[in-house]
């Protein structure tokens, strides 16, 4: 856990055969290939997803606290370009719950939208 990451990804490519999903984290643009069956089995990448990334043995994995936000989302637009401007690790906190109040207001649509993807 000290060395999960916890931040906003772009899904840029899926491997329905393995299980995989390519993802690139929004604010400092690592990419990361981790396991998640659930969306690896969609052709579609008009999402975000803020989620907690965890390496164990070399395998990376999402765990916990799931948030998928459509791109086309006027206020996940306005969340990147604000806090693209003044980025850092130690503002996620900040970031979070901004991201949480936003889920809790639309988690009908959020998941309607992630139900899409399969």
């Amino acid at each position: 856990m000290l060395h999960s990451r916890l931040s906003l990804f772009e899904i840029t490519g899926t491997c329905p055969d393995e299980g995989y999903v390519q993802i690139k984290e929004v604010f400092t643009g690592d990419e990361i290939k981790i396991i998640y069956i659930g969306l690896s089995g969609g052709s579609r990448q008009d999402i975000y997803i803020y989620t907690r990334i965890i390496t164990y043995q070399g395998v990376s994995f999402s765990s916990g606290l799931n948030f998928i936000f459509g791109k086309d989302d006027e206020f996940i637009e306005a969340h990147i370009k604000k806090h693209m401007k003044d980025y850092s690790p130690m503002g996620e906190f900040v970031r979070f719950t901004q991201l949480y109040n936003r889920f809790s207001k639309d988690s009908g649509g959020v998941r309607m939208r992630f139900n899409s993807l399969r």
